[in-house]
């Protein structure tokens, strides 16, 4: 996985949201659903759906 700054923007729709913690643990927060392209994007959140994803994951 890249690492990249900015805004998403086409082809970006169900792309992971991640955040970093302190020790540079990644954790999915939620997943990418639209944009403006210039100033805000709009994500799903997915802390709900986390024990499915982890178990899709690991197949």
């Amino acid at each position: 996985m890249k690492k990249v700054k900015g805004i998403p923007a086409g082809g970006d729709s169900g792309g992971p949201v991640m955040t970093v913690g302190p020790r540079g643990t990644e954790t999915l927060i939620g997943v990418f659903n639209g944009s403006d392209r210039e100033k805000s994007a709009e994500a799903g959140e997915v802390s709900q759906q986390l024990r499915w994803i982890r178990s899709v994951i690991r197949r």
